[in-house]
């Protein structure tokens, strides 16, 4: 049974509508004046948004996000976009039910 999925996008393909919804601020990661955040030892740097305590007791069910700045093979800046969450929980509200094939539709267009 396929649960949990996890999709990274790449630059270009996410938009950042509240930068403060992440912890820390996302704003750092795209301005130098904005509280820039250096990359540490690893060179990267990662900024969370996971449903609040408030939105889990009243069955509001979010994916968790995670925006990364790191150095690519290129030796450039990028920022990437994970984004993890389980598909029965998406769709049903629960780990029970099982996906079919021909639940692939439904999936597509809930995302």
């Amino acid at each position: 049974m396929i649960d949990t999925i996890v999709l990274v996008l790449n630059t270009g393909m996410f938009t950042i509508l509240d930068h403060d919804k992440f912890s820390p601020s996302t704003k750092g990661l795209y301005s130098s004046t904005d509280g820039y955040y250096r990359l540490g030892g690893r060179s990267n740097f990662t900024c969370k948004q996971n449903p609040t305590r408030d939105e889990l007791k009243r069955g509001i069910y979010k994916p968790r996000l995670t925006a990364t700045k790191r150095m690519n093979k290129a030796g450039k800046f990028e920022i990437t976009m994970k984004v993890e969450f389980s598909i029965p929980k998406l769709l049903y509200g629960n780990n029970f039910d099982e996906l079919t094939d021909e639940d692939f539709t439904t999936v597509a267009g809930t995302l």
